[in-house]
């Protein structure tokens, strides 16, 4: 798709891995980008990350202006998991950080990446308006930055406003950090390097492991703890509104 078009600066991107179930959620969250975001005033790309190992991903170059295709990146988790749902991560939790390709993909022209979970769906054209954010952007998940978000101490952020310490210490410490589910990342081979070594730090002895990622006293994913602490000091806020929960978009 891409060959007839300019590359611009910016893509959205997202990452199918394991289930192949996950082909099929990829291509509507693609189909409901272009459908809500195609005539804003950001031009830009779909991408999707694949693990290399996956089959019957044909079909993803119908939606997608790259289908890119990597090595898995394995780590073992060390932080906790949410006791409701922590064999729902059993699957793919140790091949989270090969999200970590997204930096990879200045290769193909791009500056910066909207990371989005293949299961997102887009619902309304303001999502237009993330193309746009500054890279890192994020969703800082302390309390009052949740749409249903507890009383607390400290302000809620409006988009666009810088992440103070205090709220991203927060927000890793009873929450996912800096969300995974849509991130605004610049891309780059040295957040990529920088990332890796970071991993390495803690040795794995498990196989074709990177090393061990996480904190034993957060609930963030690897992915969501490694980015949060990589651009600690960068971070702009996006509202929770920009990738919420079905039953929050229907009370909008």
């Amino acid at each position: 798709m891409s060959s007839l078009r300019p590359t611009p600066g910016v893509c959205v991107a997202t990452l199918v891995m394991g289930d192949t179930s996950y082909i099929a959620g990829a291509m509507v969250m693609a189909y409901s980008v272009r459908k809500h975001c195609a005539d804003g005033s950001v031009p830009f790309h779909t991408v999707c990350i694949v693990d290399k190992n996956m089959t019957d991903t044909e079909a993803l170059a119908c939606v997608f202006d790259h289908v890119v295709r990597v090595e898995p990146i394995l780590a073992e988790p060390m932080g906790k998991r949410w006791k409701r749902y922590g064999a729902h991560y059993d699957s793919w939790i140790d091949a989270c950080l090969t999200k970590l390709h997204v930096f990879n993909l200045y290769k193909l022209g791009y500056q910066k990446v909207v990371l989005v979970d293949a299961d997102v769906l887009v619902v309304d054209d303001h999502f237009a308006s993330v193309l746009s954010a500054p890279a890192p952007s994020g969703i800082c998940s302390d309390e009052p930055n949740k749409l249903d978000g507890k009383p607390s101490h400290l302000r809620p952020l409006k988009t666009g406003d810088k992440v103070p310490a205090t709220s991203l210490r927060s927000a890793l410490a009873i929450s996912y950090g800096m969300r995974g589910c849509l991130m605004v990342l610049p891309t780059g081979a040295r957040h990529f390097q920088q990332c890796l070594e970071r991993v390495a730090k803690k040795e794995s002895e498990k196989e074709g492991y990177v090393g061990k990622c996480g904190d034993p006293k957060c609930n963030a994913g690897p992915d969501e703890w490694l980015l949060s602490i990589h651009f600690k000091d960068q971070w702009r806020h996006l509202e929770e509104a920009f990738c919420c929960r079905y039953w929050h978009a229907e009370t909008r």
